[in-house]
């Protein structure tokens, strides 16, 4: 039982609930996407689920997307079915949609060299010459510093000996 809505003694009135009674067999989760993704969300693909409390992460899929678009917030309705879980009324949650991937250029934590609040690695150009470019960092990652800018996949840097390289130098192999 969900909501008792008489207590013993009270006239029941025709057309007026007792009580609700809630099943968790079937729960759903209803999620607001925006319309920019209207294109993307498709029955079937996978979502991650943060619950805020208890803190848990779920997976599920969605269960079906609702074509209407709300003109005020700009946002569809998707629901999502979270197998195997018991979901109750009111849970607050965050649902993360993976809409595609991107590549991220990562580089050793030693190879960036930081000049004040600038950020810059050694890039080895043609003929090994060594030039200090310098670069946007992103989020610390184990497997080093993502670069959002500054530098493109697959180009050359040094990665030791870094305080010993210098803007115009020549690279020797055991620097990159």
């Amino acid at each position: 039982m969900t909501v008792k809505r008489v207590e013993t003694g009270d006239m029941a009135v025709p057309g007026t609930p007792l009580l609700e009674m809630e099943s968790i067999e079937g729960a759903y989760i209803e999620a607001d996407v925006d319309q920019g993704l209207g294109g993307v969300v498709r029955p079937g693909m996978p979502v991650v689920v943060r619950l805020d409390a208890p803190a848990r992460t779920l997976k599920g899929s969605i269960r079906d997307v609702l074509p209407d678009v709300d003109p005020v917030t700009r946002t569809f309705r998707i629901k999502i079915d979270v197998p195997h879980t018991p979901l109750r009324s009111g849970l607050s949650c965050r649902v993360e949609i993976q809409t595609g991937q991107r590549q991220e250029v990562v580089v050793p934590k030693q190879a960036v060299v930081r000049r004040g609040h600038l950020s810059a690695v050694y890039v080895v150009g043609d003929s090994n010459l060594v030039t200090l470019r310098l670069i946007r960092e992103g989020p610390l990652r184990d497997s080093g510093v993502v670069v959002l800018s500054g530098l493109a996949p697959g180009e050359r840097i040094v990665t030791q000996g870094v305080e010993k390289a210098f803007d115009g130098g020549i690279a020797k192999e055991s620097d990159r």
